[in-house]
Formats: structure tokens, C-alpha cells, sequence
């Protein structure tokens, strides 16, 4: 029996190709996380975004965090 795979939990903090950073806010139940604006303090789940899609749309990478 192989073993499971462990994912590497999702990062706090990512920034766009535009300098828009965005902040982890939920995770689904598959580990990928849902990232809000950071700006964003009212309602942030109606502007959530999945992980891969700020990856695929907007170019998003992880910020480094002193």
C-alpha cells in the first residue's frame, strides 16, 4: 500500500502581477485555500478567489513573511 500524500498547506499571503496582495481566509476541504484582498474587511467571501485561479489569472506568488 503506497503512502498518503501530505500537500503543503496554503500560503498566508499572495501577491498579483498588479501588487495586489491577498490574504488566506478559508480553506476547502481539499486543502486548497480561498484568498480575499487584504484591503477587503466587509464581506470578504464575495470576493474570494481559489488559490490556483490568482495563480492562472493573475499571476499570484507567495510573499515572503520576515
Amino acid at each position: 500500500m503506497s503512502e498518503p500524500t501530505q500537500k503543503q498547506p496554503p500560503e498566508r499571503l499572495v501577491t498579483a502581477r498588479d501588487g495586489m496582495v491577498w490574504t488566506l481566509r478559508a480553506t476547502r476541504r481539499d486543502g486548497e485555500g480561498l484568498y480575499a484582498p487584504e484591503d477587503v474587511k466587509d464581506c470578504p467571501r464575495w470576493v474570494m478567489a481559489r488559490g490556483s485561479e490568482l495563480v492562472a489569472e493573475h499571476g499570484a506568488r507567495p510573499v515572503e513573511v520576515a
